[in-house]
This record gives structure tokens, sequence and C-alpha cells, in this order.
């Protein structure tokens, strides 16, 4: 996933990175991503802030029911494959 290649971009110059961000993203009738907004931000790391952000911005989903605008909370974690479980 995109999200993970920035933080994976990142681990090379911060390989102790690690963090929650949650984004809240609208969702326009089409499908398409209108609005993008950091709603909680753990990492410290803005690179990979904006990579996401970009990234986010890009993603297309199925239309939502009632061809209405959908708001969508979703948070984020990493780590270090080293510090999965």
């Amino acid at each position: 996933a995109r999200s993970q290649y920035c933080y994976e971009k990142a681990l090379t110059q911060h390989p102790k990175l690690a963090g929650k961000v949650v984004f809240r993203f609208v969702v326009s009738p089409a499908g398409r991503v209108l609005k993008v907004e950091v709603v909680e931000e753990a990492l410290k790391n803005a690179d990979v802030i904006e990579c996401m952000n970009r990234a986010l911005k890009t993603f297309t989903f199925p239309s939502p029911a009632g061809k209405g605008v959908v708001t969508i909370t979703y948070p984020f974690v990493f780590r270090p494959a080293s510090e999965k479980k």
C-alpha cells in the first residue's frame, strides 16, 4: 500500500521511527477523496505525513450508499518489522 511505502521510505533514514497517525478524509458521491486532514499524529515525521496525505488523495472508493458524501476516520499504526509481534 502507498501508506506503507511512505513509512518504509522514511525508515531508511530513521530506523526506529514508529507511531500512529489518524487521518480523516471525505469521500465524494463518485467515490473520490475530496479532503484529507490529520486528526491525531504521534509519528512525528512530516515527510511521512505529507506523502500519506498525497497518497490518500489518490484513493478511490465505491460510491457511498445513497450517493451522499462520507467522512472516514482511519488510524495508521507504524512500527519497524523488528518490533512487530
